[in-house]
């Protein structure tokens, strides 16, 4: 969280910056009082996120999921005066994930794969700069396996290979919501630049593995409610 925070702060600077250098032009951004952030846009940017998974099956160790992402959308906003109020539609790619040894020795791993997510947006301008904040439902594609390279009694496994190995996945749709708070300055008529940071809280998710190597029901992997957070760089686009 501290290298996130790190990152928000010098994106932040550089931002206060470009705020500053586009200020003695300002009349030809915006040749009204203030920047219209009104009509459909298209949006897309870059970001960092992190999440720990903590699994409710005893034995299991969490996971710190951490890494980069892409984001696109299509977003609608209405100019109020200085208030901004619309909604927007936010794709992520990702391909993020991590792994452990539980106590069976067997290998577990979890995948952040992205998500699709639909947003309400309340914001205000101070001068051509928007402030706003974000709100809406989230769906999140996570996958998990679990590997073992040989089946020994008891349901334990060996790391030396053997026949009855398996190695078992599953993908699942797991919903969340998210609240995001963000910035953004004209660097042309039709062009924003801005910082916006996310959380997303993602409900239990369960994964239903199937079958272990010699017929047996995999147990079901359970992972506890958890919250993502990320900071994106955004660009954005006016059609208007």
């Amino acid at each position: 969280m501290k290298r996130m925070i790190g990152v928000a702060a010098g994106a932040a600077i550089v931002m206060a910056f470009g705020a500053t250098a586009q200020t003695a032009r300002a009349e030809a951004v915006s040749p009204s009082d203030n920047f219209d952030y009104g009509g459909f846009s298209l949006e897309f940017g870059a970001g960092w996120h992190e999440q720990e998974f903590d699994f409710v099956d005893p034995g299991k160790p969490s996971q710190d999921l951490s890494g980069a992402s892409a984001n696109f959308g299509l977003a609608y906003m209405h100019d109020f005066g200085k208030w901004v109020v619309g909604g927007k539609i936010l794709l992520t790619l990702a391909n993020t994930a991590t792994g452990s040894f539980d106590g069976d020795f067997i290998y577990q791993t979890s995948t952040f794969e992205g998500s699709a997510g639909i947003r309400g947006v309340v914001g205000y301008q101070l001068g051509d700069a928007l402030l706003s904040v974000e709100a809406g439902p989230a769906w999140g594609s996570f996958e998990t396996t679990q590997e073992c390279r040989r089946v020994i009694p008891r349901g334990y496994c060996s790391r030396a290979g053997g026949p009855n190995g398996f190695l078992a996945e599953t993908t699942e749709t797991i919903p969340g919501f998210t609240v995001a708070l963000g910035f953004e300055y004209p660097i042309s008529q039709n062009f924003t630049l801005g910082l916006r940071l996310e959380r997303t809280r993602y409900e239990e998710q369960e994964y239903d593995l199937g079958e272990d190597g010699v017929g047996g029901q995999i147990p079901i992997t359970t992972v506890a409610e958890n919250d993502q957070d990320s900071v994106n760089i955004v660009g954005r686009w006016l059609l208007n």
